[in-house]
């Protein structure tokens, strides 16, 4: 299995990585997306993107955002948000997704983007208040919440995602029988009901679908962490 982060993000991350996404692996396919949500604490009553807009321009400087960690799709997100928005706000890495959110709920930080399967509980829960989410869609795991696109955000559409690869040099009979037998998994209605139950885009497409999309995601992140000026050594 690889990742965003894995496939996309770290080869602009890391000053050196044992492998090479683009030679070490062979595609199969995409399993699934994940878009992230746009989360904010309570007590700040914020009911829209909009007004947490009006209320981090009101606070110009003062305002945190939160994330698993520097170069994670979470801090990007928050980056390409700052851009689009034109509003200010510190990074503040965590040592995990969880840490991160909970930061959001005690008001230590004022926003945070996580992905549906992480967060939605929280929101549902009313321990954190859901403004958006990143895809292009409305997610069903999140019907309420508008798209970042529709409140005004029309360059911002966010999807974390995994897919199915193996080593290079995987025989193509082999690669073939993979590919069939995850197509067919992706089509059963069960299968998809529970990657939608877990706010999950269900992917599918062909090797070399998923080969042009790592690509294009390759590039594309680059721009992102090249903007954000991140990286680890």
């Amino acid at each position: 299995m690889t990742t965003l982060s894995s496939q996309a993000i770290n080869p602009h991350l890391y000053a050196s990585l044992r492998f090479d996404p683009a030679k070490s692996f062979a595609p199969i396919i995409l399993v699934a997306k994940y878009p992230l949500l746009l989360m904010t604490p309570p007590q700040l009553k914020l009911n829209s993107v909009p007004d947490f807009v009006a209320y981090a321009r009101a606070n110009r400087g003062k305002l945190n955002f939160s994330s698993a960690g520097n170069g994670s799709p979470a801090h990007l997100a928050g980056e390409i948000f700052k851009t689009q928005a034109r509003v200010e706000a510190t990074h503040v890495h965590y040592k995990g997704g969880g840490p991160a959110m909970m930061a959001v709920m005690a008001n230590e930080v004022q926003f945070a983007f996580e992905t549906i399967p992480s967060g939605i509980g929280y929101v549902k829960g009313g321990k954190l208040k859901g403004l958006a989410v990143t895809s292009s869609e409305r997610s069903g795991a999140a019907p309420d919440l508008p798209t970042l696109r529709e409140v005004g955000m029309k360059d911002l559409s966010i999807t974390s995602w995994a897919g199915l690869v193996a080593p290079a040099g995987t025989p193509s009979a082999v690669l073939e029988r993979l590919s069939a037998a995850a197509q067919s998994a992706l089509t059963k209605p069960s299968v998809r009901a529970a990657l939608a139950a877990d706010g999950a885009e269900p992917g599918g497409g062909s090797a070399n679908d998923f080969a042009r999309f790592m690509a294009d995601e390759h590039q594309a992140w680059g721009k992102v962490v090249r903007l954000a000026n991140a990286s680890v050594n």
